[in-house]
């Protein structure tokens, strides 16, 4: 089995389930504004992107406007071709510029760090070097779940220590989301503090 058959093998849970869920909605309704709006969220929430399931779903909506879509396998077969037209014909991965980043984005739970994995694999067996570093994330174990990738890959792992890793916006913390909200608070109440004129009695 080849590098891009294990991907696709991969990702069939994910793919299984987005299209579950379409086609439990579908059942037994009939193509109106809430199914569509339904599709959407399902859309959205498998990681398909806000915008590119907006187009989507403008596309139903038009086809259903127009007569073209009427039952359930008119939707199915719609979708099907929409995200096929928007993916595009297949692209190799090349890479020719050194260093090449590789930038890994999307909701819990689609595969990124197990596609991560499969990646630096891909590239170590091809004689590359390979560096993995967690990015933004409050996922439990996300980065631990990294260095096992790289450990398993022989790639090279990097993150900053704890207390250094900047969490979102300009705060740098580490320690529980409880402490990070502590501080936050803390910074707000010493701006509003400076900000406030002194009274004389």
């Amino acid at each position: 089995m080849g590098f891009l058959d294990k991907l696709k093998s991969g990702l069939a849970k994910t793919r299984k389930s987005l299209v579950e869920r379409v086609e439990t909605v579908l059942l037994n309704r009939k193509i109106d504004e809430t199914v569509l709006d339904e599709i959407e969220e399902i859309l959205i929430s498998s990681d398909v992107g806000a915008e590119a399931a907006g187009q989507i779903i403008v596309m139903l909506k038009d086809k259903v406007r127009a007569g073209i879509i009427k039952d359930v396998a008119n939707v199915k077969t719609a979708l099907q071709e929409e995200m096929s037209t928007m993916l595009g014909n297949p692209q190799p991965l090349e890479i020719s510029a050194k260093p090449h980043v590789i930038l890994m984005i999307g909701v819990n739970g689609v595969g990124k760090t197990t596609t991560i994995g499969k990646l630096s694999s891909r590239f170590r067996s091809e004689g590359r070097s390979v560096l993995l570093a967690a990015g933004d994330t409050f996922r439990a174990a996300a980065v631990e779940q990294l260095e096992i990738w790289a450990q398993r890959t022989g790639a090279i792992h990097h993150q900053a220590p704890e207390r250094v890793r900047p969490c979102r916006g300009r705060l740098r913390c580490g320690g529980s989301r409880q402490e990070q909200g502590q501080r936050r608070r803390n910074n707000r109440h010493c701006r509003q503090t400076s900000h406030k004129k002194p009274t004389h009695g």
